[in-house]
């Protein structure tokens, strides 16, 4: 098995003149790209072929494509790629050929100074060699699959607001009762729904779910291995929410702090935080608040790989 990788991002400079369709320049005020996905996973064309010859007739190759579409680096040796649907042994490799840990970081996507978009590099880890050396009585068609397991995360921001009371009807720097817009880092999971509201006349709250996309599996930050997994370790995400005022107190969450701890999502995919904030302050001002999640993201591609019989003469 070998890993390479090719940067095909291509970095654009330009002016950004007044008067131009800002959705084709550079975003300003935005925090993150954005996007509701992590590592793209694909098979590279005709690696493997779409059908083989067994009887040791015809080597052959696969190789996986990682690209890293959102904005966590995956740090190395915290992904896990793993081929099942064929047995190593029948296409002349070992098990421990079939799951490979990735020695080298999954660089994100990132946003240069100017506001232009790099993309990430594509790394490609090739399985060398394989050949079906049995004799079949006929064709046959095995489900092949290439499935990462990966350490990721999401970070996201909002304004809330803060006022000397804030049980006094609307202020003209910012609003207490009311949903919030939120920035999300591009990640298969986001923040979502976020509620800012007065829980008295120096206190206040706030709530906001946890929703995953797409149709990957979670599982808790600290399991090495998906496949290896227990029930209660999966849907499990750990939430840490940052701000530089102290008083936050949040729930659920376990095994942390007030600020931080693990939460579970239900059957759908999605949990809520509710948290309440000590707020006597001096003055009207929005501050920004982050909201941190950690996790294991799993995910796959399929096809069939046909093994065609060779009759012997």
């Amino acid at each position: 098995m070998k890993t390479t990788h090719f940067i095909f991002g291509i970095l654009i400079v330009g002016l950004v003149l007044m008067g131009c369709d800002q959705q084709s320049g550079p975003t300003t005020g935005v925090p993150f790209i954005g996007g509701e996905t992590g590592v793209r996973i694909s098979l590279r064309a005709n690696f493997p072929p779409e059908e083989v010859f067994d009887s040791g007739e015809m080597p052959f190759d696969i190789i996986v494509v990682l690209k890293n579409d959102g904005e966590f680096q995956v740090p190395s040796g915290e992904s896990i790629l793993t081929l099942s649907g064929i047995a190593a042994e029948d296409f002349s490799r070992t098990p421990g050929d079939f799951k490979i840990t990735l020695n080298e970081a999954l660089e994100p996507r990132i946003r240069s100074v100017q506001g232009s978009v790099i993309d990430s590099p594509e790394i490609y880890v090739e399985i060398n060699d394989l050949n079906y050396h049995a004799p079949l009585d006929g064709d046959f068609s095995f489900p092949l699959r290439a499935e990462l397991c990966y350490l990721y995360g999401t970070k996201a921001n909002t304004g809330v607001c803060f006022k000397e009371n804030l049980l006094t009807a609307s202020s003209e720097i910012c609003e207490v009762d009311e949903t919030k817009t939120v920035y999300n880092s591009g990640a298969p999971v986001q923040i979502e729904n976020f509620i800012e509201y007065p829980r008295g006349r120096d206190k206040i709250g706030f709530s906001f779910d946890i929703v995953k996309k797409g149709n990957g599996r979670i599982f808790r930050d600290t399991v090495q291995d998906c496949k290896q997994a227990t029930p209660m370790q999966e849907n499990e995400v750990f939430v840490e929410v940052l701000s530089d005022l102290q008083g936050i107190t949040c729930r659920p969450l376990r095994g942390g702090d007030a600020m931080s701890g693990y939460v579970r999502l239900n059957d759908v995919g999605s949990a809520t935080i509710d948290c309440d904030q000590t707020a006597g302050v001096s003055g009207d001002f929005e501050k920004v608040l982050s909201i941190s999640l950690r996790y294991r993201y799993s995910d796959d591609i399929s096809r069939s790989l046909v093994v065609k019989h060779v009759p012997q003469n």
